[in-house]
Order: C-alpha cells, then sequence, then structure tokens
C-alpha cells in the first residue's frame, strides 16, 4: 500500500514504538498471495564489542603462577534491539520492539596454575 520505511534517524523511544510504518501492509485475501518483497524490511542490527584483560604473576618455579581476568561482555554498553513484531494477526503491536540484548556485564576471575 505504501512505504514500509520509516527514518532511522528519529529518537530512540520513536524507533522503539513504531520500527517501520505498519499502515504500508494489509492481509491477504483468501488464497492470494502477497505482493511484498523479500527481505523488505531490516531490523536494528547488533553490535557487540567485548574484552578481555588478563596478567600472569609468576609466583616461583616450584608453586606456578597465578592468573587474574577482568572481562567485559558488550563493554560499550550500546543496546542491541531485537527485530520488531511483523505480524498481521496482531497489528497494535506490528512495527514495535520488544525485546533488547544484554547490557554490560563484567567479571573478574582468578586462575592457579600449577
Amino acid at each position: 500500500m505504501g512505504d514500509p520505511h520509516l527514518d532511522t534517524g528519529r529518537p530512540r523511544a520513536a524507533l522503539i514504538q513504531q520500527y517501520f510504518n505498519p499502515a504500508a501492509f494489509v492481509p491477504n485475501g483468501p488464497g492470494q498471495f502477497g505482493t511484498a518483497g523479500r527481505n523488505i524490511l531490516i531490523g536494528p542490527g547488533s553490535i557487540r564489542v567485548d574484552l578481555s584483560l588478563y596478567k600472569n604473576f609468576v609466583l616461583s618455579d616450584r608453586w606456578g603462577r597465578l592468573q587474574l581476568r577482568l572481562e567485559a561482555f558488550n563493554a560499550p554498553n550500546r543496546p542491541n534491539f531485537s527485530n520488531p513484531s511483523a505480524s498481521l494477526s496482531a497489528p497494535q503491536n506490528m512495527g514495535r520492539i520488544f525485546g533488547a540484548g544484554d547490557g554490560r556485564i563484567v567479571q573478574l576471575g582468578g586462575k592457579y596454575i600449577f
């Protein structure tokens, strides 16, 4: 019916509420094929940066060494949103984003190597 693409430069709250234009789609008639092409909608994408820092401390030849690790998953804490709902059976939710991936996770660990 129309162009499903909306400006991606809108504020994040507006993108979450309506990622694409749901008015551009209508249900097929019974026994009819739709006219929308394949892959005409592209989701918000995902970027992850994971970091790992470690330091080895030599205790002695007899005692081995100690390794301390710091690991950060999704280090820049960028929100990675899931794809928007695209089901015509729930038109009130069509085009809305309902989920996101994990935020930044940081862990500290130690390992004794002998």
